[in-house]
Formats: C-alpha cells, sequence, structure tokens
C-alpha cells in the first residue's frame, strides 16, 4: 500500500555490557553481565541502574549520584582506610587499626527475566513493570546474573562508527528509492 508513511514500531533498550574502563575510586562498580543493582527511592519503592559510580554521605551510606541509597544498605565506619568489593559482591572495610579487613555488606544484583520491558524513570534509573517481570535479588555471579568489577566503571554499548555507518547506508537507501520513485512519476 502506498501513502501509509513510516512509523516507529519499537524502541529497545540493550542491556548488554558496555566497555569497562578502570578509575580507581573505591566505590566505582560496574557490572559484568546481566544484572542491575537496587536503589531504594524516597517514595519507598525501588529504582534499578547499571551506572555503578557510588557514593558516601557523612554517614558513611553508600549512595547512587542522586542521593538514592544501595538496597540492601551499606554503611562505611568512620575509620575505614579502605575498601575492598569482591566480584561476589561481598564488601569489606579496612581500618588502620585492624590487620585483616572486616566484612560489612552485599552488594546484589536484581535479575529480570526481561530487562527491555523495564520503565525508564530518568536519572539513569529503570522501574520494574508487568512486562519486565518481577526482579529477583542475587549474589553476583549466581544464576547467571554477572559479577561486579571494584573501581571500575561501565560505559557506552555503543559502536559510534558502526552506528554512523548505518545511518549513512539508511540514509543512502532512502535517497536511492527516492530517486526511483521520481523516475517513475516521470515516465
Amino acid at each position: 500500500e502506498y501513502g501509509q508513511g513510516v512509523r516507529i514500531v519499537d524502541i529497545t533498550k540493550n542491556f548488554s555490557t558496555g566497555a569497562i574502563e578502570v578509575t580507581n575510586q573505591q566505590l566505582d562498580l560496574a557490572i559484568e553481565g546481566q544484572g542491575f543493582m537496587q536503589f531504594l527511592l524516597p517514595d519507598g519503592t525501588y529504582g534499578y541502574s547499571r551506572a555503578g559510580n557510588l557514593h558516601m554521605d557523612a554517614d558513611g551510606n553508600v549512595l547512587n549520584p542522586n542521593g538514592h541509597p544501595l538496597d540492601p544498605p551499606i554503611t562505611i565506619p568512620q575509620n575505614t582506610v579502605e575498601i575492598i568489593i569482591n566480584e561476589e559482591g561481598e564488601v569489606f572495610s579496612q581500618s588502620s587499626d585492624t590487620v585483616e579487613p572486616t566484612e560489612i555488606g552485599q552488594v546484589y544484583l536484581a535479575y529480570f527475566p526481561n530487562p527491555g520491558g523495564l520503565k525508564d524513570i530518568g536519572q539513569n534509573l529503570y522501574r520494574e513493570t508487568a512486562a519486565s517481570g518481577s526482579s529477583q535479588l542475587t549474589v553476583p555471579g549466581e544464576s547467571g546474573v554477572g559479577y561486579v568489577k571494584q573501581r571500575a566503571l561501565e560505559f557506552s554499548n555503543v559502536n559510534i562508527i558502526e552506528e554512523m555507518m548505518q545511518m549513512m547506508t539508511t540514509q543512502k537507501t532512502f535517497e536511492i528509492i527516492a530517486n526511483m520513485i521520481s523516475a517513475m512519476n516521470k515516465m
């Protein structure tokens, strides 16, 4: 049929692991594999994110850049000189007056049956929906949810060169088809 135009059928989210770059910040966490960190929002609901640029407040609570606490919460003791987070998400605190690090918490990752169904609520956060399925909190490394990598951040998973090439191919294809239609009309 002619004259129907073009319309967007679907916009999909790509949650595949992006490039992981070392930052050397103690609370930076990258997720290698599937999974999302869970944050408690002011209204009592949960937001999920793959952005691991965490920091702590004056009380030692671990927060995302927008001030939402990690859930389950982790509090860093005042006399901590180093924070250690292993691939399984176990959080250890090394203080100046102890020889061995002390375990102070656990970072869990949320798994969704259909992460493409998550609702984007802004600030790099997503909310679960009926389409995404219910979240399942899991220890990193279990159930195929992926691992966490301390002192690193995950950056974009978009290959800009590949995307530009696809856009130029699409544009040239459109020009060829438009010229073909114009030639047919002249005939």
